[in-house]
């Protein structure tokens, strides 16, 4: 089998949508890259950030991810991309603050719609980890970024597990696209359409007001994308909480902000915006 190249060439990416692409041969963290740029930045250099741009590598060697866990592949055989989204740059967007946490779970559309090209089912675990099965194979870290003059910027992070061999896999719950296929793939390949469709997603929320119940592309809105894609919902959970807490129940709904609602055995139904989920029961049909 025809081993992947341990670097990105940029010359094969077709990005469009981005106002700058920064491809590096290895990096410790691109989340960490994103923030010290553009904290760099004065007001004239970060408008060359514009309203989307991306750095990316496929060696990146101190990742993290959420709860500071940390998150390391061979060179090549994974993509570590950070999405440096900056609405603010549009004067034609009207974006609350408060909805742009809804970019985590456009981006995890985003990558669901492009895993799907390789004959995959994958799946949305709540709330920013992508399944094939019920093994994790890509997850997202995002992060506010405060920029002068009052606006707010969000760099986006996802690791998504392409060319590892069942061998290199971290964890027994992770697994790769090469594994679910039989087949490397390639990482520009990937990239490119990851992206694009992250950019139509986010624009078209952009241009929507960041309303999650409002059309975008293809006539559905971004909450009914998710009740679709989503297969956390109808699960028996355990929700583990900060302080080392944790609840039991079935995940039933989303809450109006993306939280993940939770019927109890008591049959009360609870909220939750942080947590980590793990899955227990096959799915049922929670909306019933």
């Amino acid at each position: 089998m025809l081993e992947p190249a341990p670097t990105i060439d940029a010359s094969q990416l077709v990005l469009p949508s981005f106002s700058r692409t920064i491809i590096l041969d290895a990096v410790g963290s691109t989340n960490a890259y994103a923030s010290q740029q553009l904290a760099l930045a004065d007001a004239v250099t970060a408008r060359g950030w514009g309203e989307l741009s991306l750095v990316a590598t496929a060696d990146q060697q101190s990742g993290r991810g959420r709860l500071d866990r940390v998150w390391t592949a061979p060179a090549g055989s994974a993509l570590a991309v950070s999405f440096v989204v900056r609405p603010h740059a549009n004067p034609a967007y009207r974006v609350p603050p408060h909805q742009l946490h809804w970019l985590t779970q456009l981006l995890a559309l985003a990558a669901t719609d492009s895993l799907r090209r390789y004959s995959v089912q994958p799946s949305i675990k709540w709330p920013n980890d992508i399944l094939i099965g019920e093994k994790k194979c890509c997850g997202i870290l995002s992060q506010l970024v405060s920029e002068p003059g009052g606006h707010y910027s969000v760099i986006l992070g996802i690791g998504l597990n392409l060319n590892m061999t069942a061998e290199l896999l971290p964890v027994k719950t992770a697994t790769s696209l090469r594994v679910e296929t039989g087949h490397t793939v390639n990482l520009e390949e990937v990239l490119s359409h990851v992206a694009e469709t992250f950019a139509q997603f986010a624009r078209a929320f952009f241009t929507a007001e960041a309303d999650p119940t409002r059309p975008l592309l293809g006539g559905l809105s971004l909450r009914e994308r998710l009740y679709q894609s989503m297969s956390t919902l109808g699960k028996e959970v355990t929700v583990h909480l900060p302080g080392d807490q944790q609840v039991h129940g079935t995940a039933v709904d989303l809450g109006e902000d993306g939280e993940i609602m939770v019927r109890l055995s008591s049959g009360e139904t609870a909220s939750y915006s942080v947590g980590d989920v793990v899955h227990l029961r096959p799915r049922t049909d929670w909306r019933s």
